[in-house]
């Protein structure tokens, strides 16, 4: 560390340093006059610039924040080929150039691993299936969307090399979903907040956060399906199961009685949002995440939770809206439900697409595109929504994960895309072991739950064309950086009787 010293050599940058700013200052104060707000945008965006540059961390955690808050409303406008800007892709875009810029005077050096190297292969070969489809000005969109994500995604690995950056990212994560289950419960129960029919469509298509008055021809009334700053229902459920793991570990780092109660304030805000969005996906995965956290023995069993767990069952039984009852429990209207017969359509055209271009796909944003020509029952719908509605087909999926990518990057496209997730699997198992040895309890319960968290996304997968959701890219990320910050620790029968890293702080990996 410089100490400092009364000295004119140590005044004179001092000086410099202030004779600069005042200059500074005094240029943007003429640009603001002469130009108006933009250059006071500009002068904002400047000093959170140097903001990022000293602390890259602040950027990660506030592009985190909008990723997951900022809702489908966020668009502020549009770079040129139509694609759309938000805050979260101007403070994502500031971090990584500042992180880079951090780096490359710092000499840090970069980390070249599996998990990166599959990402931007991944995303190389996605533009192959773009650039040879005649429709790529339309989806070129698409793939700058899958860019940003795996921006964040490598940026992420990079910064989360601490224990301290780790847990703050978790619990930024867990608190964000809070916040979005919160808004979503109150999407449920406030009339201004739900939008039905025609017009309702037309809202969400709009960006508007709406729950959705779905009759889908229940009798016992129309399901409020909220969607808690996420655009549909789908994707809160998508969230909120890839979330509630997670708070097994926030929930074990506190000691206080009343932190533990917050937390679990928290976690059944999530299930009671998740609950509100009357998803079939939320109960089935929802009970595969329960019992795979006890499987792994991330949560114990003893009588009193199971006296417990029965008494919310029956309270919650009570309080049960009709609609979810008979939507979601009646295993028996599955088969029959409109929702089903779509995505069967949905997933037999997209098996078809890749079939008929196995190798690179019809490319990102593409299956929409080709199933509006299709002379069928749901694309008469799609060119109805699109014409009536301004609902972008580009945006139009599967329902399948899996299908969307073997139809939209072809086989390798999809070979790639499930050599991803069988690395953050192996990644998550690797670094909980690994933690374990070196008797970091905590740790190696986050690993347990970032595994889940990952399983409950390969099965989420299966129903929802995820590619583009933030959340899993963020619990990826986590898979990749949990064991290189894993392989920094020292466990205690190596290191001897100070060597329980557990207690203390771990050196920060420089991947």
């Amino acid at each position: 560390m410089t100490a400092m010293t009364d000295t004119a050599g140590a005044r004179r940058p001092s000086v410099m340093a202030g004779l600069g700013i005042t200059v500074l200052a005094l240029a943007f104060a003429l640009a603001i006059l002469a130009v108006g707000t933009k250059a006071l945008v500009a002068l904002i965006g400047a000093l959170v610039f140097v903001l990022m540059l000293r602390n890259p961390m602040v950027g990660l955690y506030v592009t985190t924040a909008l990723l997951l808050l900022s809702g489908t409303g966020s668009n502020i406008g549009a770079f040129a080929g139509g694609v759309p800007v938000t805050g979260a892709k101007l403070v994502g875009i500031a971090t990584i150039a500042a992180w880079l810029l951090n780096a490359l005077t710092t000499g840090k050096r970069f980390y070249t691993g599996t998990p990166v190297v599959l990402a931007l292969v991944f995303t190389g070969w996605a533009a192959v299936g773009i650039a040879l489809s005649l429709a790529w000005r339309a989806q070129w969109p698409e793939w700058t969307r899958l860019l940003t994500v795996v921006g964040y995604f490598i940026l992420a690995i990079h910064l989360l090399n601490t224990r301290e950056r780790i847990h703050r990212f978790v619990v930024l994560i867990l608190v964000c979903g809070a916040a979005m289950s919160a808004f979503a419960v109150a999407q449920y129960f406030v009339p201004a907040l739900q939008a039905g029919g025609v017009s309702g469509i037309q809202s969400i298509a709009g960006g508007g956060e709406f729950a959705y008055v779905d009759p889908e021809g229940l009798s016992s009334g129309a399901a409020v399906r909220v969607s808690g700053l996420t655009g549909h229902s789908n994707w809160l459920a998508f969230a909120l199961l890839l979330m509630l793991p997670l708070n097994v570990y926030w929930f074990s780092t506190v000691k206080s009685l009343r932190a533990k109660l917050f937390i679990s304030l928290c976690a059944l805000l999530e299930i009671a949002a998740l609950v509100l969005t009357f998803t079939r996906l939320g109960l089935l995965v929802g009970v595969l995440v329960a019992v795979a956290l006890v499987v792994k023995g991330l949560v114990h069993v003893n009588p009193y939770r199971i006296v417990a767990l029965a008494v919310v069952l029956v309270f919650g039984w009570v309080l049960l809206p009709g609609a979810y009852k008979e939507r979601v429990l009646d295993f028996s209207g599955y088969s029959g439900s409109e929702s089903t017969s779509a995505r069967l359509e949905l997933q037999e055209y997209a098996w078809q697409y890749m079939r008929d271009f196995p190798t690179a796909g019809i490319g990102l944003g593409g299956f929409g595109l080709k199933f509006y020509d299709e002379n069928s029952r749901y694309s008469a719908m799609l060119r109805w929504m699109n014409k009536e509605l301004g609902w972008n087909p580009v945006y139009y999926g599967p329902h399948n994960m899996y299908l969307q990518v073997g139809s939209e990057a072809g086989a390798v496209g999809l070979f790639l895309m499930i050599l991803m997730m069988l690395v953050a699997l192996k990644n998550a198992q690797k670094s909980q072991r690994l933690f374990k040895e070196a008797g970091d309890s905590n740790m190696a319960l986050l690993a347990g739950t970032v595994f889940v968290s990952l399983i409950a996304f390969v099965c989420c997968a299966v129903f929802l064309h995820a590619l583009h959701q933030k959340i899993w890219w963020m619990v990826m990320a986590l898979s990749a950086a949990l064991p290189l910050y894993a392989a920094t620790l020292k466990s205690p029968a190596k290191n001897g009787a100070n060597g329980n890293s557990a207690n203390g702080a771990a050196p920060a990996a420089q991947p």
